[in-house]
Formats: structure tokens, C-alpha cells, sequence
């Protein structure tokens, strides 16, 4: 499941990548607004050598007390393809609830909806943006950390909440099977458990 929402610069070129574009309103399709956002995520998939396996460019609204079947569309896919999923920015994947376009366009996403969106990615490899994700909520950060120390029964040690570039990594060790597992957890400073969920998943 995904943890955070990550920079698509962040990662290799080769990437299998689901594309996801969205707007909210009919009027933005007819004026060429989705056309046009499809056309940015592609150019930038193709720029930094992704493997695009689908695309979901469709008109929805963006917050999540709302039907959102086309983002549920684009993580099927996703999960089908074990892949990650692509987006322009942030707005694309979320709008908060407190979302107004004329009175708090500001507004970004609380912790719990945050939250809400990496629980409906479950089975996704990551979630990324071509412009770099805002800055999140400090809650969500405080959440994973202390969700991680728990899994591994203490309070000070290592998350079990693997970045998605570590988690490569740490991958990459496990299937050379040259280390133990302890090893691998203490070269890539994560914790034991952590390590054995990705051997036992090939992914977080």
C-alpha cells in the first residue's frame, strides 16, 4: 500500500506506470482541458522512459466522499499490472473536502484523507506526480512512523514503512539471496519485519 505520494522524478526510467487524468467538469472536455492534461502526463511519462501499461483520462470529481469509479479504474489497472500509478499533480489524484474554488482553493488534503486514498491504493505499487507533490500534512509523517514502530513492538525502532526506492533495494537483496535478512534490514536502515514483508509480498 502506498505511504506517501512521491515525485515521478524520484523514479527509474523502465517504471511500469499507470497514466491518470482527470477533470471535473463536462464544460473542461469540451474546451480541450482533459485533451490537453492527457497530452502533458504522456509527454512526461514517455520523457522520463516509463512503461506506460494503460491510461484513465475522465471526468470526475476529485474528493473521495464522492463516487470517484474512474480512479478506482486506473488502481484495478494498476494492481492488474503491477504498476504504479502516474498523475499531472496532486489535484488529480485528490481535492480535499474543504476543497471550494471560489472561497478555499487552497485547501489541501487533511491526514485522514490522505489516508483514505492510500488505503483505496492498496495493491499499487506507488502513487506519483510529474509536478512535485505539495507538501503534506506533518500528521500523516507522524502516523506512518509511529504505525511502523508498533509493527515492530517498540517505540524507537525502525518504521516498517519502506519508500518506494528503498523498497526496491531491499528487494534487490532479497532475490540475490547472498545476505540475511537482518543484514539487508541494517544496510538499508529499515526494520526486520519490513524486510520479511517484502520477501514474503515483492512489495509493500
Amino acid at each position: 500500500m502506498p505511504t506517501s505520494i512521491i515525485a515521478a522524478d524520484e523514479l527509474d526510467r523502465g517504471t511500469r506506470v499507470v497514466g491518470f487524468a482527470r477533470v471535473s467538469e463536462a464544460g473542461q472536455v469540451s474546451k480541450g482541458s482533459l485533451r490537453r492534461q492527457q497530452q502533458i502526463l504522456l509527454t512526461g511519462i514517455r520523457e522520463r522512459g516509463f512503461l506506460l501499461r494503460n491510461i484513465v483520462a475522465e471526468q470526475e470529481r476529485g474528493k473521495l466522499n464522492e463516487p470517484r469509479p474512474h480512479l478506482l479504474r486506473a488502481i484495478e489497472a494498476a494492481r492488474r499490472h503491477r504498476a504504479g500509478i502516474v498523475a499531472v499533480n496532486l489535484s488529480r489524484l485528490i481535492r480535499p473536502s474543504a476543497f471550494d474554488k471560489v472561497e478555499n482553493w487552497t485547501a489541501v488534503p487533511t491526514a485522514e484523507e490522505l489516508e483514505l486514498l492510500f488505503a483505496l491504493s492498496d495493491g499499487v505499487l506507488f502513487l506519483a506526480t510529474l509536478e512535485p507533490p505539495e507538501s503534506l500534512p506533518s500528521e500523516v509523517h507522524s502516523r506512518a512512523i509511529k504505525r511502523g514502530q508498533a509493527a515492530a513492538g517498540n517505540r524507537g525502532g525502525r518504521p516498517s514503512v519502506v519508500p518506494y526506492n528503498v523498497a526496491n533495494k531491499v528487494l534487490e537483496d532479497i532475490n540475490s539471496k547472498e545476505l540475511p535478512y537482518r543484514e539487508i534490514a541494517n544496510r538499508h536502515k529499515v526494520s526486520l519485519s519490513a524486510v520479511k514483508r517484502l520477501a514474503q509480498k515483492g512489495f509493500h
